[in-house]
């Protein structure tokens, strides 16, 4: 039986063992509504035939990925405590985990990007080089800030007000604050869940969009 007071080294950070529980099933929350999303982005392409459809379905399934790798590597973590006590305490699962989220979830926000870009600019955005190799924490979210920030900024302005673009502006206002929080916020446990949570609002307002539309 695992107790609360078991706790995992990641890097300088100590970390008490329910926290990667409560993580789990933060990261679980975020990958379901991601490929909740899916499933309706991809009901609507066949609805509309429409391959802007198709963008929304392709960017959130990259999300998914990157949030079902962490889902593992926690579950793993939580589970097995005791197999990185050999290594210093220091959980190299998740040291392999975190980089394929930042490349998955980069993939996808890119992918979302795709639907704001401008047309002459869209025609010549067939690959976006970035050394995802070299991505690390305050890379990640100050990226992740610009991206989400010029989509969040495209949505704001654009001229016809509707209650399913005010739900894309909440998603992304919401995906903006979870990078924002990560970013300039000190780690503790209570916060990188409490910024989790604002995530998934984010994404349940995209999801309710979709569905809204779908049933149209």
């Amino acid at each position: 039986m695992v107790f609360e007071t078991v706790i995992i080294q990641e890097g300088p950070q100590l970390i008490p063992i329910w926290f990667y529980l409560a993580s789990s099933i933060a990261y679980g929350t975020a990958a379901l509504i991601s490929y909740l999303i899916c499933y309706f982005a991809f009901r609507l392409y066949q609805k509309s035939k429409s391959k802007l459809n198709l963008i929304p379905l392709f960017g959130f399934l990259s999300l998914a990925v990157g949030f079902t790798t962490l889902l593992f590597a926690s579950l793993y973590t939580y589970n097995y405590p005791d197999l990185f006590k050999p290594l210093g305490n220091i959980n190299q699962v998740n040291g392999q985990a975190f980089p394929i989220y930042y490349a998955a979830s980069l993939i996808g926000y890119f992918i979302l990007l795709m639907i704001y870009l401008p047309k002459n600019l869209k025609d010549k955005f067939y690959v976006v080089y970035f050394p995802l190799w070299y991505m690390d924490l305050f890379s990640y979210h100050l990226v992740s800030l610009a991206i989400v920030g010029y989509i969040l900024l495209k949505n704001v302005r654009a001229g016809k007000r509707t209650f399913e673009r005010g739900l894309v502006i909440a998603a992304f206002a919401g995906i903006f604050l979870f990078h924002l929080l990560q970013l300039t916020l000190p780690f503790s446990p209570t916060l990188y869940l409490i910024a989790h949570g604002i995530l998934a609002g984010g994404f349940l307002s995209f999801l309710w969009m979709l569905i809204r539309v779908s049933r149209r």
